[in-house]
C-alpha cells in the first residue's frame, strides 16, 4: 500500500514531520540514502520551543531525564574565558527549558580531521575535555592558515529547532488537505508563516558568528570591550535565552493570523493547566503548581 506522504531524509526534521503526520492519521514512509542512523550530533542542545514541539509529538522519550535542564555556556577567546551566559527557564512561561545531552557519554575527545588541523595551525588550544563541555568554532580556509576570511564550521542548534518547527507547522496542514478537510491553498500559508522566523534566526546566528570570529581590530574591540561586558548583564542574558528559545515566534501577521485582544490568532499559547471546574490553575510548568496544591 502506497503511503500518503513520502518523506525524503531521516534527519531530525524528516523524523519530526513523520511523527507529526502519524499523529494526524496520515500514513508515511521515510527514506534516506544513509545506510544507518547518524552517529554525530545535529545540534549542541535543544532549545525551549524544540522541547515543546517534541513533547507535543510524543518524541521526547527519556531526553528530559538524561539532559541538563539548566546550563552555563562559556565563550573563550583563545584560552581566556570572555563571557558566561546561563541558560535555563527564566520565567519564560514554558515547561520545556533547553536541554543539553552529552553525545560522548563520558568519553574524552579532541577536535578531529580538518577542524582539528585548522585549530592547531591557528594556535588555538583545545585540551582533552568531555565533548559535552566544550565546543570549538573554527574559522579558517583549509588551504591556508593565514587567510581568516574563509568559511566557518559550527554547531547550529537554532537551525535544527527551526526545521522542527517547520515540520510541525506543515504536518497538520498536509493532514487536512490529504483528508479532504481543506483546500490546497492552506499549504501556501506554510511558507508565509515559517519563512519570516527562519530569516530572522539566520540573520541573528550569522551576526553572532561574525562577532565571535571577528578578525579586524575594530571588530575585536567591539566584541571584547562592548559586547562581552554587555552580555554579562543578567537582562541581556535573559534576552539571549528568550531569543534563542524561539518562544517569540508568532503567526499573528500571517494569512491565518488576526487582530483583537491577546492572545490573538496565530500567537503561541504558553503552557498552562486548567482545573476541572474550567478555571485557570497556572501557566508554565504545571508540576510546580501541583506540588504546592496537592502537598
Amino acid at each position: 500500500m502506497e503511503p500518503d506522504v513520502l518523506v525524503a531524509g531521516a534527519g531530525p526534521v524528516g523524523l519530526a514531520l513523520a511523527c507529526a503526520l502519524l499523529q494526524h492519521g496520515v500514513s508515511v514512509r521515510v527514506v534516506d540514502r544513509a545506510q544507518a542512523p547518524a552517529t554525530t550530533s545535529r545540534a549542541n542542545f535543544v532549545h525551549a520551543r524544540g522541547s515543546e514541539v517534541l513533547d507535543r509529538l510524543d518524541a521526547l522519550s527519556g531526553l528530559p531525564e538524561e539532559s541538563v535542564r539548566a546550563m552555563t555556556i562559556t565563550n573563550y577567546a583563545g584560552d581566556r574565558p570572555m563571557m558566561r551566559v546561563r541558560f535555563g527557564d527564566p520565567g519564560l512561561h514554558t515547561a520545556a527549558p533547553p536541554m543539553e545531552i552529552s553525545q560522548a557519554r563520558g568519553a574524552v575527545a579532541r577536535p578531529a580531521g580538518r577542524a582539528g588541523r585548522a585549530a592547531g595551525n591557528a594556535g588555538i588550544g583545545f585540551p582533552d575535555v568531555k565533548v559535552s563541555e566544550r565546543f570549538l568554532i573554527v574559522d579558517a580556509r583549509l588551504d591556508t592558515t593565514l587567510d581568516r576570511s574563509g568559511t566557518s564550521g559550527r554547531v547550529h542548534s537554532e537551525g535544527m529547532l527551526t526545521g522542527i518547527g517547520d515540520a510541525e507547522n506543515l504536518a497538520w496542514k498536509l493532514a487536512l488537505v490529504i483528508g479532504g478537510l481543506a483546500g490546497e491553498r492552506l499549504l501556501q500559508t506554510y511558507e508565509a508563516e515559517r519563512r519570516p522566523p527562519a530569516t530572522q534566526v539566520l540573520r541573528g546566528s550569522t551576526a553572532a558568528t561574525r562577532m565571535n570570529i571577528a578578525a579586524g581590530p575594530f571588530g575585536r574591540f567591539l566584541r571584547d570591550r562592548v559586547m562581552v561586558p554587555a552580555f554579562n548583564l543578567l537582562v541581556l542574558q535573559r534576552w539571549t535565552t528568550y531569543t534563542t528559545s524561539q518562544l517569540w515566534v508568532s503567526y499573528r501577521r500571517g494569512p491565518l493570523g488576526g487582530r483583537g485582544s491577546r492572545p490573538r490568532p496565530g500567537d503561541r499559547i504558553a503552557a498552562m493547566l486548567v482545573r476541572p471546574d474550567a478555571h485557570l490553575a497556572c501557566t508554565g510548568d504545571p508540576t510546580r503548581w501541583l506540588d504546592g496544591a496537592l502537598a
